[in-house]
């Protein structure tokens, strides 16, 4: 699926701004995982899987998240970052992360720091690609 999908969604912000991208996996190990473009996936939100341990999930998913807005955080201030978590399945990591990602969203907003895109890659088995799902502007 190419981006045409989305519209304005994806358009409009990336001519404006300096665009920065990051791949990574949710969970380390449960997939060989590759970006559209053949690059393999070598990042990864969790490095094992903690069933059942919310508080876990979601103190890891804060951690790794608050890292990756420290480490391009001295990138130009007109730059954007886009985030793109490949889904791996396991949903309470997902949910972690999302829960994670809306707490950084608003202590984002309250200090300025606005521009970083969380996109969800689902595998599609048919065209054995991923397709995109953006979740939040930030």
């Amino acid at each position: 699926m190419s981006d045409e999908k989305f519209g304005s969604l994806f358009n409009g912000v990336s001519k404006r701004k300096v665009k920065n991208e990051l791949h990574i996996g949710l969970c380390k190990g449960r997939h060989y995982i590759w970006t559209n473009d053949g690059r393999p996936v070598k990042e990864f939100i969790f490095k094992e899987e903690v069933p059942f341990d919310f508080g876990y999930l979601t103190a890891e998913a804060t951690k790794r998240l608050s890292n990756i807005r420290e480490e391009n955080a001295t990138e130009k201030a007109d730059a954007r970052l886009d985030i793109y978590l490949y889904i791996t399945g396991f949903t309470p990591a997902l949910t972690s992360v999302l829960k994670a990602f809306s707490q950084c969203v608003y202590r984002n907003e309250e200090e300025g720091y606005k521009y970083a895109n969380l996109i969800l890659m689902h595998y599609d088995r048919e065209s054995e690609s991923y397709v995109k799902q953006l979740w939040k502007w930030l």
